[in-house]
């Protein structure tokens, strides 16, 4: 069984090494969109496993209920960018546009992911028991892996998730 926080944590540092391509102006258009392919579907389903986990353990908690409500309100908008990149159809072809919504949507979720990491996760550690964490951190797992129900698509990166 594995901490929670080691999980997210490596989650985390992967999803912010994805992010950092769509800033490289070094990196071409098909390695852009393969990693904005991979970096949508694991933000998404990292963040549905958590939010059926770890935010639903500490919901009633009151030092973790604002941040959870404000977690919830940056995954809808981060929602809203992801719909508009696919509404692009940024697998077809790649312009100023789909490159600017890329920037954003890597942005607001870096901001979460750091928010996370030194505001909930400081929060959650002292609330939840160590034997918790690993509790947590297996049915995270279970959550996680049940969404890869979905088609794998072919990609240039491997991080063991997809």
């Amino acid at each position: 069984m594995l901490d929670i926080f080691k999980v997210l944590g490596e989650q985390h540092r992967d999803l912010k090494m994805m992010a950092q391509v769509f800033n490289d102006e070094s990196c071409d258009i098909y390695t852009k969109q393969n990693f904005l392919t991979d970096f949508i579907k694991l933000y998404q389903r990292q963040f549905n496993a958590k939010k059926q986990t770890l935010y639903e353990v500490l919901k009633d908690s009151e030092e973790s209920q604002t941040l959870i409500f404000e977690f919830m309100e940056e995954f809808a908008v981060a929602q809203i960018l992801i719909e508009e990149l696919q509404d692009c159809e940024y697998l077809s072809y790649w312009n100023l546009e789909i490159s600017a919504k890329a920037k954003v949507l890597a942005k607001v979720v870096e901001d979460h992911l750091c928010e996370e990491e030194t505001e909930f996760f400081t929060t959650a550690k002292r609330v939840l028991s160590s034997e918790r964490r690993l509790l947590v951190g297996e049915e995270f797992k279970q959550k996680f892996e049940a969404g890869l129900k979905a088609k794998k698509e072919p990609s240039q990166i491997t991080l063991g998730y997809l």
